[in-house]
């Protein structure tokens, strides 16, 4: 579990170096609404964990569970849609190889708070 907090952590740094390497200087549109996904997953994250010390009285551990495999999923959604519309609308290559590698890292970001949260679910089941 600790591993995969600490890759959560190292994987918004890896956006963060993508944003510098890329001399980025405007975000674009779709990459606010992945880093807004992004958050409600960190943050999905953090009160699994605060819940996660009372798993065998919780009542909303599932749930939490469940809200981040969502919000991975609306990530997922929101990549493909980014990634398609750099293809289809911008003629700058540049452009298009910077952000590309940028909405992959963010895309990482929430499967990374997904595993997590399967971590969390698959200790819960193993000793309830």
């Amino acid at each position: 579990l600790s591993q995969n907090i600490d890759n959560i952590t190292d994987k918004v740094e890896d956006v963060m170096l993508r944003v510098y390497m890329n001399n980025v200087q405007d975000i674009e549109p779709n990459a606010l609404k992945m880093t807004d996904i992004v958050i409600r997953c960190c943050d999905g994250v953090r009160e699994l964990l605060v819940e996660f010390k009372n798993f065998k009285r919780s009542k909303n551990l599932k749930q939490l569970v469940i809200r981040i495999n969502d919000l991975e999923e609306e990530a997922d959604k929101m990549f493909m849609e980014s990634i398609r519309g750099l293809y289809t609308e911008s003629d700058d290559p540049l452009r298009v190889i910077a952000w590309r590698d940028i909405y992959i890292y963010l895309e990482r970001c929430a499967d990374a708070c997904e595993h997590a949260a399967d971590v969390v679910e698959s200790v819960v089941m193993k000793n309830s």
